[in-house]
Parts: C-alpha cells; sequence; structure tokens
C-alpha cells in the first residue's frame, strides 16, 4: 500500500489546471490503493481532506460510474467505468509492448533506424529507439519531446488527435519557432487531412537537418494514435529507398493496429 499524499501540497505548483478534476482523480487513485472496499474515514485520511469534501466527490463519481458504494457496508471502490478505463490502458501498454518487440525485424527488414513516438502532455515524446547498422547519426534521447507542427511523427499526432488536446502545443510553437512562413489555418487542415487519409507524414531536414523521417501510427479502433513508429534514412536517399521504408512502416503499424470489430449484419 503506498504511503498517505496531500493532495494539496501534490498539487501545488505547475500549470494551472482544473482544481476539481485533479482532486477527483487523487482520489479515484487512492481507491485503487486500497485492496479492498474502504470506508470514507479512511479514504479522507489517506486523501488528507475532510470526510464532507470527499463525499461530494464521491457522489460525483459514483454516479459517472467511476466509483461504487456497496449498499450494506457503505463503503467505497471503484466502479466499472474505473475498471474499463484501466483496462484499456492496460491494452495500450500491450500494444506498445508488442510494437517493440517487432522492432529489431523491422530495422533488419529496412535497414534504418527506428523510433517510436507516443503523446505526452508535452508533445511527441520519444521511448525507443532501435538503431541499424548505418552510420546515420541520430542525436535523439529517450524522454526527448519532438515539436508538433515540424516533424513528421508530430503532424501524425496532430492529424489524429482531437484539437483540443494540440491548440495548445501548436500556438506555443509557432511562437517559439516564429516561423517565417507559417501556414495558415486553412493550409494546416488540409496537410493534416491529407496526413490522415494515407497514414503516413515524411519529414526532410527538420528535426536533423540531414535526416528524412517517414512515420505511421499504430491506431487502436476508434483510430487514436497509440505510438507512431518512425524510419530515418539520409536525406539524400533516393527515391526508391524512401518508399522502401515507406512501405516497410505503413505494413508494420497496419498490422499492429487495432482494427474496427465488423459483424456479419454491416454492410
Amino acid at each position: 500500500m503506498s504511503p498517505p499524499t496531500r493532495v494539496h501540497e501534490k498539487l501545488a505548483g505547475g500549470k494551472a489546471g482544473v482544481y476539481s478534476v485533479e482532486v477527483a482523480a487523487e482520489i479515484l487513485l487512492q481507491l485503487a490503493n486500497f485492496r479492498q472496499p474502504t470506508s470514507l474515514k479512511s479514504l479522507s485520511e489517506r486523501c488528507k481532506l475532510s470526510p464532507s469534501k470527499v463525499h461530494r466527490y464521491l457522489s460525483s463519481l459514483t454516479k459517472l460510474g467511476l466509483a461504487f458504494q456497496g449498499q450494506k457496508s457503505g463503503n467505497y471502490s471503484l466502479g466499472k467505468n474505473a475498471i474499463l478505463l484501466g483496462l484499456a490502458a492496460m491494452q495500450h501498454i500491450d500494444q506498445i509492448d508488442d510494437v517493440m518487440e517487432g522492432l529489431p525485424q523491422l530495422v533488419k527488414e529496412l535497414e534504418c533506424h527506428v523510433y517510436l513516438t507516443v503523446w505526452s502532455k508535452m508533445g511527441p515524446t520519444l521511448i525507443k529507439v532501435e538503431r541499424s547498422n548505418d552510420s546515420l547519426a541520430i542525436p535523439l534521447m529517450l524522454g526527448q519531446t519532438l515539436p508538433v507542427l515540424h516533424s513528421s511523427s508530430g503532424r501524425m499526432f496532430l492529424a489524429f488527435l482531437d484539437a483540443a488536446q494540440t491548440r495548445e502545443l501548436i500556438a506555443n510553437e509557432k511562437a517559439s519557432y516564429n516561423d517565417s512562413n507559417l501556414q495558415s489555418e486553412d493550409e494546416l487542415r488540409a496537410v493534416l487531412k491529407e496526413i490522415r487519409q494515407n497514414r503516413f507524414a515524411v519529414s526532410t531536414g527538420e528535426v536533423e537537418s540531414e535526416t528524412t523521417a517517414i512515420s505511421a501510427p499504430v491506431l487502436d479502433w476508434q483510430d487514436n494514435p497509440i505510438v507512431v513508429v518512425t524510419g530515418l534514412v539520409s536525406k539524400h536517399s533516393d527515391k526508391d529507398k524512401i518508399q522502401s521504408v515507406l512501405t516497410g512502416v505503413s505494413r508494420f503499424t497496419e498490422q499492429k493496429s487495432v482494427h474496427r470489430p465488423t459483424f456479419p449484419f454491416e454492410s
């Protein structure tokens, strides 16, 4: 069982957010740390909040199916919808592990470096680099955040994620890069639509000046990007090499993606 936490201390500092959401999330996390249904008193002590305040949050969480209160005991546990969220998260982790396991063989087939990025609140974040025998230098570091507008993996996430998740990052990047030839909203929308239709993005000389990056997404059944796979070749590579890597990365991500279930009565 994890040690007690102080919600107010834990949430102090950092970027401003929705305080009530953060407290509700903390209550759910503390519920998850109990191995059996727990009383309001025990939960409020763990959260270092008054029982009356925790009760108000639990009332809403229970209505949403994120918490559950036993009728006889009155104790609280995670609700079925919280369990569904956990299962979905576990599925994503399993899929990322599956992608990682296939990287060595993909690198061998493509004869180029390959890296993986996932989405975080900071943007596309590098979680794995599988290097080939290619002498091409790639000074990328695990945990490094890539730009959203100026990288193939960034544009791939932009194409599939909800605009609300990316709007602030786009604005910050436009300001920090001070682009002399900024895309209009319509132009960017057209680019992202094409990427979404083709399910790949190519970038030359943006993140690393001597490279061409070729990205494709591993999607869940709702077309949400779980991870983006990127092959990296020299920017001087010929069209055949780029097409070969594009074909290989696209085939790999298509195989690893979760496809929408079909039913006999669907046309």
